[in-house]
This record gives structure tokens, C-alpha cells and sequence, in this order.
């Protein structure tokens, strides 16, 4: 009887063996079938614990959220996605592989694969799955394209092209002994609140000038209270224009010469930019800091009042990358620029409360328009500004001074006439004599 139960046991288990190496195969091929694509619901459903009541239907939340990571056997890496409404597709992910103070936030294409209902799976473009044993895959945030049917553009005169939603979870996927386990915790990430993107237009020289810059600039606040920003990482687009001006036989056309072009520029804190002229007469020279409080930058710049009232609100600027403008000013002459587009910030390196925080960033991708946001200083200014910091008896005396000084121009200049009038009717008098 012993020697029965003895068989049962080993029976059973041999079928429980089988079983869990069923299930280990139909997890795998769920989750890493690179040819044909398994569909998404087959995949989480290898999930004992899913179930699509807790994914409700809500045509009003035009959201992303995710749901899974898997990586698969061929290498490549699954994204599982749950959209409210059903009806929007995601872009883009803001993932990085490395994480602490190796943090470096990407942002990554998503490929559609298929749809079930408001669930979709995505293949992550561009990244394969590491050789490491412990893999870590920080998800940031996710966006998809602005819709203007139910997406808000800001209130200043800022433009978006990418929506994002909050991810904020940390995938780590461990392979021992031929089996790989996921595991996900929340992760800290930090969000924008508040944002404009413009630019300040510099001239080169004063006179006969046909070239400036264009020094691009994010102002932003966040969800932080941050007391010193040490660094910021900023994507951008750049696309470089050229505009040929009309002819007899051709209207006007732009043409693109380079671009777009995606762009990383990392900014730090006593990092300082200065515009040198190249060429031209009396040269204006500009300096500033690459990280500002808008307090700062409001005092150093030039602004114009709307510029003023878009910045309300904002903490910090990021003064991120310089571009030529060659040619005239008159939009219909020719010229050649860059234009700077899909502004975002990946990740900020800050200190608070005596804690130092390096994080990836929930921003979205925006864009400012083409009209700068400064009005340019000249070689003047400084005069006229010392003229209106002097006391009135002063303003006075040098007004005094000036008009004496302007009496005794004009009184010259009636001179000149006088004896060139004297000299051009002199033959005039004499023949009439």
C-alpha cells in the first residue's frame, strides 16, 4: 500500500513538473515571440492575477498607461499599454537602461504591433535587450500626438507636438540558471507644471549688419521645490532654412538645407555662453549663464511685456543652444536660420533640502514661435540709461550744454550756406550788371 502511494506522489509530481514547464513555454513564446507577434490579451492573460475589469472603458480619458515590460527571445523589448478610451495610439517612450547617478533618460519610438479593445502591445524601436543578468529599464513617461479636439495648447503663444502622461516605474528583469523574473517598484521622477520656450535675437555688430544670433531658452517650473539646479539634459529639433527671395520668373520659397536634425544639449550650472561677433563694425558682446532663476534672467534680458507675463510663474531657465541668423531682417529678402522645435526636457540633476536628486522628467515636447523674445540693446542705450540716472540740476547743464552745443553747429552750417550761396549767384549778379 506504502509502495502505492509512493507511485501517486511521484506521478503527481511528475505532472506538476510538466505543467509549470508548459506554463514557462507558453510565458515565453507570450512574451517573446519575435516573428509572428502574439496578440495582447493572449500575453496578459498568462497573468493570473489580470483581468480586463480592472481596465474599464471610459471615453473621456485620453490617457496612456502602463500596464507590462517583457523582453523577448530574439532580443527585442514589449511594451503593454492601456488606453482609456480606446482610440489613441502612443509615440514615443521616455525609458533609461541605467539608473542613480548613471540615469540617462531616451526617448524611443514605439512600434504598434496590435490592438485589443483599450489594450495595445509595442515593440520599443532602437534599444535591444543587454547580455547582463540584471537588466534595468526605468520608465519615465510615455507620450502620444497632440489632438486638438481634446488637447489644450498652452496660454502664451507656444505650440505642442507630443503629449505626455506619467510612467514613473522601474522594471528590473534578472535571467539566473536559464529562467528570467521581472520585478517592478515605483520609481521617483520629476514632472513640469509650467512652461515657454523662446528666443532672444542678438545683432552681430551696429552698422551695415547682416547677421545675428538666435540663443534659445526653456523657462520652466516643476513639482519640486528646487534650491540649486546643478544640471539639465534638453532634446530639441533643429532644422536649418534658407529663403530665396522672388525673382521676375519666381515667387519666394523656402527651401530646407539641413534637418530636422534630433539634438541632446546637457547645460550646467557655472557653465557661461558668450555671443562673439564675427564681423562688422562696433561689436556688441553678450554674456550669460546657461542655468538662470527667471528672476536673473528677467534683470539681464531686454524682454518685451508679453515675453514678462509668459515668464510668470516659472522658476528656472535653461539658456541651451545658439544659432546663426544671416541675411535681412525683411521677411521677404533672403535669409538662412535655424529653427529649434519639440523642446523637452529629459532629466535634472537638483539639489533640495540638502539632498541631491538626479531624475528623469515628464515633459512635454513644445515649441515656441519665430519671433524673438527680446528687444535688442544698442551701443547707445548705456548713454541714454547715464542721462536718466542723473539728478535734474545735472539733466539740466547737460541739456544746456547740448543746446549751446547745437546753436553753435547750426550757426557754423548757416555760415557754409551763406558763402556757398554768395558763391553760386556771383556770375548770376554780374551778367545782370
Amino acid at each position: 500500500m506504502a509502495k502505492e502511494r509512493k507511485q501517486v506522489i511521484a506521478v503527481l509530481i511528475l505532472l506538476v513538473c510538466l505543467v509549470m514547464a508548459l506554463f514557462n513555454v507558453n510565458l515565453e513564446t507570450a512574451f517573446a515571440d519575435d516573428t509572428g507577434y502574439t496578440k495582447v490579451l493572449e500575453d496578459l492573460s498568462e497573468d493570473t492575477n489580470f483581468t480586463t475589469e480592472d481596465y474599464p472603458v471610459n471615453e473621456d480619458d485620453h490617457s496612456l498607461k502602463v500596464i507590462q515590460l517583457a523582453e523577448s527571445t530574439g532580443g527585442e523589448i514589449f511594451l503593454y499599454v492601456y488606453q482609456p478610451s480606446g482610440n489613441l495610439t502612443a509615440t514615443e517612450i521616455r525609458m533609461s537602461t541605467t539608473i542613480g547617478d548613471n540615469t540617462s533618460p531616451k526617448d524611443y519610438d514605439l512600434r504598434l504591433l496590435n490592438t485589443e479593445g483599450v489594450f495595445s502591445k509595442y515593440k520599443i524601436q532602437g534599444v535591444r535587450v543587454k547580455e547582463d543578468v540584471v537588466r534595468y529599464y526605468d520608465l519615465i513617461s510615455i507620450f502620444r500626438e497632440f489632438n486638438k479636439d481634446i488637447d489644450d495648447n498652452p496660454d502664451n503663444d507656444n505650440t505642442i507636438s507630443q503629449v505626455t502622461f506619467k510612467v514613473g516605474q522601474l522594471w528590473t528583469v534578472v535571467t539566473y540558471n536559464g529562467e528570467t523574473s521581472y520585478h517592478m517598484t515605483d520609481s521617483k521622477v520629476i514632472e513640469v507644471t509650467g512652461k515657454y520656450a523662446g528666443f532672444m535675437r542678438y545683432s552681430n555688430a551696429v552698422a551695415f549688419n547682416n547677421s545675428w544670433t538666435d540663443a534659445h531658452f526653456v523657462a520652466f517650473s516643476t513639482d519640486y521645490a528646487i534650491d540649486t539646479l546643478l544640471q539639465a539634459e534638453v532634446y530639441y529639433v533643429e532644422t536649418y532654412f534658407k529663403y530665396v527671395e522672388a525673382s521676375l520668373t519666381k515667387p519666394g520659397y523656402t527651401v530646407t538645407l539641413s534637418g530636422p536634425t534630433d539634438m541632446t544639449k546637457v547645460v550646467k550650472y557655472d557653465e557661461v555662453a558668450t555671443m562673439t561677433p564675427n564681423h562688422e563694425w562696433f561689436p556688441n558682446k553678450y554674456t550669460w549663464k546657461r542655468i538662470q532663476s527667471v528672476e536673473e534672467f528677467k534683470t539681464q534680458e531686454n524682454l518685451k511685456d508679453v515675453t514678462t507675463e509668459n515668464l510668470e510663474g516659472m522658476q528656472w531657465v535653461l539658456r541651451f543652444a545658439e544659432t546663426p541668423y544671416e541675411g535681412s531682417l525683411n521677411s521677404t529678402s533672403m535669409h538662412t536660420w535655424y529653427e529649434v522645435k519639440d523642446i523637452s526636457i529629459l532629466r535634472l540633476e537638483f539639489e533640495t533640502e540638502g539632498e541631491i536628486y538626479n531624475l528623469g522628467v515628464v515633459d512635454n515636447k513644445q515649441s515656441g514661435d519665430d519671433i524673438p523674445d527680446n528687444i535688442e540693446k544698442h551701443w547707445y542705450d548705456g548713454i541714454v540709461a547715464w542721462f536718466k540716472n542723473l539728478g535734474m540740476v545735472f539733466k539740466i547743464l547737460v541739456g544746456i550744454a547740448i543746446g549751446l552745443g547745437g546753436l553753435f553747429v547750426l550757426g557754423i552750417v548757416i555760415k557754409i550756406l551763406t558763402i556757398v550761396w554768395k558763391i553760386i549767384s556771383f556770375p548770376f549778379k554780374g551778367g545782370k550788371k
